[in-house]
Order: C-alpha cells, then sequence, then structure tokens
C-alpha cells in the first residue's frame, strides 16, 4: 500500500525527532517559543478564544462534529474526554481526520491553533489532543474554559 506525500512527511518528521535528528527548515526551531493549542467556546457564557489570535492563528471549528454532551456529561473529564474521542471517531472519522490533518500542517508551519466549539469542553478539547500528539513537545495547550 503506497503512502501518500503527508503521510510520508509526517513519518519522517516522526523519526527526526525520535532520534533527536537536526529538523528540516520548515520546522520551528527548538529555540523558538511553543505553539499553542487552544481551546474555547463560542457561547456567550463561554470566555472565548485569547487576545494571542494573530495573522499566523488557524481556527478549526469543531462544532460541526456531533455533539456528545447527552452521553458524556455524567462521567468525570479526562473519562468523558476519551469517551468523546471514541463517539466521533465512530461517527465522523472523515471530517476529524480532516482537522487533525488541516492542525498538524499548522504546527509544522508555526502556527498557533485555536479549536472551538459551542461551550469548549468536549469536542474541542479531544481535536486538540489529537493534533498535539503529533508533536507534544513543541505545543503547550490553553483551555479556556
Amino acid at each position: 500500500m503506497d503512502q501518500t506525500y503527508t503521510q510520508q512527511a509526517e513519518t519522517t518528521l516522526r523519526k527526526m525527532v525520535n532520534t533527536n535528528t537536526s529538523m528540516p527548515a520548515m520546522m520551528p526551531s527548538e529555540s523558538k517559543s511553543k505553539i499553542m493549542i487552544q481551546t474555547a467556546g463560542l457561547h456567550a457564557k463561554c470566555n472565548g478564544p485569547c487576545s494571542r489570535v494573530n495573522v499566523k492563528t488557524l481556527i478549526i471549528y469543531a462544532d460541526k462534529l456531533p455533539n456528545p454532551y447527552n452521553k458524556v456529561r455524567h462521567l468525570e473529564e479526562k473519562e468523558a474526554i476519551k469517551q468523546t474521542q471514541r463517539i466521533l471517531l465512530k461517527n465522523s472519522k472523515e471530517k476529524v481526520n480532516n482537522l487533525i490533518i488541516k492542525g498538524k500542517n499548522a504546527i509544522l508551519t508555526g502556527k498557533d491553533i485555536i479549536v472551538v466549539c459551542k461551550y469548549g469542553k468536549h469536542r474541542s478539547k479531544v481535536i486538540a489532543k489529537m493534533i498535539g500528539s503529533f508533536l507534544p513537545n513543541r505545543i503547550f495547550y490553553n483551555h479556556r474554559e
């Protein structure tokens, strides 16, 4: 089975990260500040995105994904996030994968990322976690809600 260019680049980057090989020019250097992945809610009762937003910030809208709130509201946060991930991958795998690819590309170009949904508690955190797992030593999280 042939890998796409993106999959090949991702595999190469992961190998470089795991073996401490120098990163290619497109990768933000270790001396630069870390990339922020922020989650936020769009509802009027929410805090919304922080002021670090600039032209180099990618905004990902997770509010179009199925809302798992009724299935996870009784769970503790950590378990709710795990269950939300299962639900999203089961019901909207292609949409989730497209959002993850956009996020990974933003990391490679040094852009901050903001993932938003209605209340910023479940869908946005799952997408942020999945994007951040790509290069965990290069990012930090800012959960606004």
